[in-house]
C-alpha cells in the first residue's frame, strides 16, 4: 500500500470526494509509481512535503508565509545577481570606451573576435523640421492624434478596457 495520502493536500479541497487508493485508480498507475521520487525531490526542494495519510494539509496562512518567504529569498537573490551583473556591464562598458579610442569605424579582427565599430545613429530634428514645413503651409505631412496627457482621467476612465497577463504581487 502507498504510504502516503491521496486525499487532497489543498485545505480547500479536503472536503471534496474521498481520494482513497481503492477510489482514486490513478494513483496507482506505473507512471505515478516511476515518477513519484523526483516528486518528492521538486516537492522537497520547494521547501514542501507530501501529507501522510492522516496529517492535516497546510492552512491558507501556513502557505502565504512559506510562499511569501520564497519570494523575498528569491528577490534577495536576484538583487545580489543584479549587482554582480552591474559590476560586469561597467567593466565591459569601461573596455569598449578603449577600443573607441584605440579603432576607428569599420571592422576589425583580433585574434578570433571581430570587432565592429559604427557612428551613432542619425535622428531627425522635428523641432527645426516643423519650423522648415510648418502644418499651416504643408497639411500632408502631417497627422491628427489624440494628446493623451491632455485628456481629463474622469474622460480616460470611460475608455478604459481590462489588463492583459497576471496580476502583480508585491512583498516588502
Amino acid at each position: 500500500m502507498n504510504k502516503f495520502a491521496t486525499t487532497p493536500t489543498h485545505h480547500q479541497e479536503q472536503d471534496q470526494a474521498d481520494m482513497s487508493p481503492a477510489k482514486n485508480t490513478a494513483a496507482t498507475t506505473p507512471a505515478e509509481t516511476e515518477l513519484r521520487p523526483a516528486a518528492e525531490s521538486a516537492i522537497a526542494g520547494a521547501g514542501l512535503r507530501l501529507v501522510e495519510v492522516g496529517e492535516t494539509a497546510p492552512s491558507t496562512e501556513e502557505l502565504v508565509d512559506h510562499y511569501a518567504a520564497l519570494a523575498v529569498a528569491a528577490e534577495q537573490a536576484a538583487g545580489e545577481l543584479r549587482s554582480e551583473a552591474s559590476r560586469f556591464t561597467a567593466e565591459a562598458d569601461s573596455a569598449k570606451a578603449e577600443l573607441r579610442k584605440l579603432l576607428e569605424p569599420g571592422k576589425h579582427q583580433s585574434g578570433n573576435l571581430t570587432i565592429s565599430i559604427t557612428e551613432p545613429s542619425r535622428s531627425t530634428d522635428w523641432a527645426s523640421f516643423e519650423k522648415a514645413y510648418p502644418v499651416e503651409v504643408n497639411p500632408a505631412l502631417y497627422k491628427s492624434v489624440v494628446n493623451a496627457a491632455a485628456v481629463p482621467p474622469n474622460l480616460k476612465n470611460q475608455f478604459m478596457v481590462a489588463g492583459t497577463g497576471e496580476r502583480r504581487v508585491a512583498i516588502k
